[in-house]
């Protein structure tokens, strides 16, 4: 509930504060749940420089042109918008559009909606810890960051992270995301699983799943293995019409809490007959060590996130809080 979730975050906060040694005053935030929504918008309209020269006016165009259509009425909030890919005169860009000449420019973005009332509910919620919240993103915005090389992004290459109640898959081409997904499947569901069929409680499930063949359970990786055919089912079905061949050309990341589970690389690299590498190596590289557990890749990346400009995230929390403090004023005693 609210007043557990304040408190348990003050206490973060306060922890942070004394262990850098100064008060925390704005946040990056990211967050994920299966209540966020993904709208994918296309864009077609006629290069507007006479000499047809594509600018940035083009880009800025069709981003107004794609969150035109959440109307003011919409239950949802713009959290993020994503350019996913570039045609000029019905051809595939690669590399960047800018500059280039052409008739027609074709756009589509990529567009994360959050539902009004829980927006209000983390305002609220950073209100009360008063803490300014400088950048809101959906987590696989911020996931890539610490993860990914550049030169994989140009050529191809996914992210499966796979958490405790959700798992978001995010596939770049190009240096865009063609894909950005995210489903109501998660450790958890594993975890239940198994709980259900050795009869066993919750918290020995979560131990078994990580060391089954340890404890030389075998049952247990069939019952994994069900759950992550079903996740590498939906990856195949979203890469079907985007990728070649339905294969990524630098195979997929793994990261998230499921990053632990027992072979689970080598299952999902069975199933999906694509390379499979795992973030947490990734991340112990990246930070010589400091960062072990690639659950931490989220909040790494937030860090990359430059807060000293007004970003359009603050426009719409500054809104959403005035009309929440507004609606208090009217039905508080």
């Amino acid at each position: 509930d609210m007043p557990a979730c304040i408190a348990a975050l003050n206490r973060l906060v306060k922890k942070t504060e004394i262990e850098l040694g100064e008060k925390i005053q704005n946040v990056n935030v990211a967050i994920t749940g299966d209540f966020i929504k993904t709208k994918t918008i296309h864009t077609k309209m006629t290069v507007a420089k006479a000499s047809n020269e594509v600018t940035e006016l083009d880009f800025e165009n069709a981003k107004l042109e794609a969150t035109s259509q959440i109307l003011p009425n919409s239950p949802f909030h713009i959290l993020n918008t994503t350019l996913s890919e570039v045609k000029l005169d019905g051809k595939k860009i690669r590399g960047s559009a800018l500059h280039q000449v052409g008739g027609i420019i074709e756009m589509k973005f990529i567009l994360h909606l959050i539902p009004k009332k829980i927006l209000e509910e983390y305002v609220q919620l950073f209100d009360e810890l008063e803490l300014n919240v400088s950048e809101l993103v959906f987590s696989s915005v911020a996931n890539y960051i610490p993860l990914t090389k550049r030169s994989e992004r140009v050529a191809g290459v996914g992210i499966l992270n796979i958490g405790h109640d959700t798992t978001t898959f995010t596939y770049f081409e190009n240096e865009l995301p063609v894909v950005m997904k995210s489903w109501s499947i998660g450790g958890a569901n594993i975890t239940n699983d198994i709980a259900l069929m050795l009869s066993t409680k919750i918290e020995d499930a979560e131990e078994i799943k990580k060391n089954f063949k340890n404890l030389n359970i075998k049952k247990v990786q069939q019952i994994i293995n069900a759950r992550v055919e079903d996740i590498c089912d939906l990856i195949t079905a979203e890469l079907q019409d985007v990728a070649p061949m339905g294969k990524i050309a630098g195979g997929i990341i793994l990261t998230g809490g499921g990053s632990k589970i027992e072979d689970i690389e080598l299952t999902i690299k069975k199933c999906l007959g694509m390379q499979v590498q795992n973030g947490n190596k990734i991340l112990m590289t990246l930070t010589k060590n400091l960062l072990k557990d690639s659950s931490w890749a989220v909040a790494y990346g937030l860090c990359y996130f430059d807060s000293k400009e007004r970003t359009p995230v603050q426009e719409v929390w500054e809104k959403v809080k005035k009309y929440f403090n507004k609606f208090l004023s009217v039905v508080s005693p």
